[in-house]
């Protein structure tokens, strides 16, 4: 065996195992590029999901905060009833009367408050679910791979 083919086939895995690094080296930068990628995807999402939170939020704040109002205003309005009364009787009816008002407000108030308040839990949700089930396939198939 001459010289020249002794370095060629000494060379020969040292190339082949440089090929194999390079490939590999190619598929790990691929894979932590497609995993930024979805990093800030999901990143992405969570900052929608806190506009949606913030948003829905103060919505449900202003409703509150006018129902609260509303009660004051004809609690006030009781009130100023109650000192043109003539008679215990008169003021019975009346109380009742604001007691019975004020509590199907509360009822109707705070039913629609807890409905909104699920729907707006379920807006915010949306987008991490669907980050969620989009990271696990992704991470699946690169374990996969």
């Amino acid at each position: 065996m001459t010289a020249r083919k002794k370095t060629d086939s000494i060379a020969a895995p040292f190339e082949a195992a440089q090929a194999q690094a390079a490939d590999a080296m190619t598929k790990a930068l691929k894979s932590y590029e497609d995993l930024a990628k979805l990093g800030q995807e999901n990143l992405d999402a969570v900052v929608e999901a806190n506009k949606t939170a913030m948003s829905r939020g103060q919505a449900l704040n202003q409703q509150f905060v006018a129902y609260l109002q509303s009660a004051a205003q004809a609690n006030f309005d009781v009130f100023k009833a109650l000192t043109g009364v003539k008679s215990p009787k008169e003021a019975f009816d009346l109380q009742t009367k604001h007691a019975q008002a004020s509590l199907d407000e509360s009822i109707a108030t705070l039913t629609k408050l807890g409905e909104d308040a699920r729907e707006a839990a379920n807006d915010v949700a949306k987008p991490l679910q669907a980050r969620t089930k989009k990271s696990l396939d992704t991470l699946m198939t690169k374990v996969a791979a």
